[in-house]
């Protein structure tokens, strides 16, 4: 409980009802926050206005705290004793937003980080990250009862998004729908893109997979899957045309109408999960063999033998300073940019990466639509 004007009251935050737990241990911690231990629900963490839970579904070794069973060390590691073993927390460098922080449901499947600062997230609905505080839509009417697949911010700041089965814009205050030029809605949208002509880009999946190319929210060419085939991943180049990447590992090509194989299969004999285009006409191939790195001809692979910690690579992203942030089985990696064009001209050395794991908060996921990994405005990295 708390010390009230006149009496002890209970502890009421959002998140936590102090008069419902059996409590077996307190802890408050150089940084202020409050730890809450308790015979059957874990523990808590109360900093400012932001409740924390951590139970046997979190990792802890069990729900059951032992009596006087938290200590924080001199290196500011806060210890637990449970009934079943010892747990350690240390602050935590990776945010993870699941149902705990108010999310529907813990499978997010795509993020955006908007100019404004608000996060949209690819949900069984809607969800609005503002703040690291989870916001209702501003029209929430419009996105109700409605799965969210792929999102894009265009060049006007109007946001695209996958909605069940159509393709939708919108614009701050409604949404408009783009439909095939036979007036059917789309599909299921798989990803979006705009370039460099401010033409946005669509994979659908309506039966067979097909891509349309829509100017001024019209839908003007339409490619269908017995051209392209089933992509996992589509981006731009810089030079126009656009990048294709296969499950199956092979690298295609898509310019003037004209699907060109590029690599039957890229080094590593690994499965394309992501694509990401350099300015300099230079590929980035996230695979389950490593990361490929295609300039011309040249293809160079970046996996564990180069010195990453691991291989299978889900999503890859670059930073404000050119980072490059990796989305893989073992955690989150990040390369600086001058080590990795260090290792480019060298490629037979081994590479020096950060790696953020489960200890530092990360977890491993494999969002099914676009963007699965997204460069804030403010210098956060997201992933899906």
């Amino acid at each position: 409980g708390k010390l009230g004007a006149d009496a002890i009251e209970p502890l009421q935050e959002k998140g936590i009802d102090g008069s419902k737990l059996s409590v077996s241990s307190i802890l408050r911690d150089r940084e202020g926050a409050l730890w809450i231990g308790t015979l059957d629900d874990g523990i808590y963490r109360v900093r400012e206005e932001r409740v924390e839970h951590y139970g046997a579904r979190e990792g802890l070794s069990s729900n059951s705290v032992i009596s006087n069973g938290l200590f924080q060390d001199r290196e500011g590691i806060v210890w637990v004793l449970t009934s079943t073993g010892i747990d350690s927390f240390r602050e935590r460098v990776v945010s993870v937003f699941s149902t705990s922080e108010g999310l529907g449901t813990d499978g997010v499947e795509s993020v955006l980080p908007l100019d404004n600062g608000d996060v949209w997230l690819g949900n069984t609905e809607l969800t609005v990250l503002r703040n690291d505080e989870v916001v209702p839509p501003t029209h929430p009417e419009l996105f109700a009862g409605k799965a969210v697949t792929s999102l894009m911010e265009d060049a006007d700041h109007r946001v695209w998004i996958g909605l069940d089965k159509t393709l939708q814009v919108y614009d701050g205050h409604t949404l408009r729908e783009v439909k095939s030029r036979e007036g059917q809605s789309l599909g299921v949208i798989t990803a979006l893109f705009q370039d460099a002509h401010r033409d946005v880009w669509a994979g659908a999946v309506a039966g067979p997979h097909r891509l349309v190319r829509i100017h001024e929210r019209e839908v003007v060419e339409q490619i269908d899957a017995d051209s392209i085939g089933d992509p996992r991943t589509i981006v731009p180049d810089a030079s126009g045309f656009l990048w294709l990447g296969y499950l199956d590992g092979h690298l295609s090509s898509w310019e003037n109408g004209q699907l060109k194989v590029v690599a039957p299969r890229v080094r590593g004999e690994g499965r394309i999960h992501a694509l990401l285009s350099e300015p300099d006409g230079a590929l980035l191939i996230a695979t389950s063999a490593g990361i490929v790195i295609q300039n011309g001809k040249k293809q160079e692979v970046l996996g564990a033998a180069a010195g990453l910690p691991c291989s299978n690579v889900i999503a890859i992203v670059r930073d404000n300073a050119q980072a490059l942030w990796i989305d893989a089985t073992c955690g989150i990696m990040r390369i600086q940019k001058r080590e990795l064009d260090r290792w480019l001209e060298d490629p037979g050395s081994t590479v020096r990466a950060t790696l953020l794991d489960v200890t530092d908060g990360a977890q491993t996921g494999y969002g099914a639509f676009e963007p699965r990994a997204a460069a804030g405005s403010d210098g956060h990295i997201w992933f899906a």
